[in-house]
């Protein structure tokens, strides 16, 4: 055999379905490889919340 093993990201779409079924099917096996989690920011939730985050980080960046 070739192919020892298939690496493959979780993306869920079909091509990744089908590269586990092709995989299955000839006894290969499969890691799957997931984005690490990006880090929490800071959030806001209405514009004035926006600029007022600005205008801090501006004021906290023009010194």
């Amino acid at each position: 055999r070739i192919v020892g093993t298939i690496v493959t990201k979780n993306s869920g779409g079909d091509a990744t379905y089908a590269k586990i079924v092709a995989a299955r099917e000839l006894k290969i096996p499969v890691v799957m490889v997931q984005r690490p989690s990006m880090p929490v920011g800071e959030q806001v939730e209405t514009i004035e919340q926006v600029l007022s985050w600005l205008l801090s980080y501006l004021d906290a960046n023009a010194k």
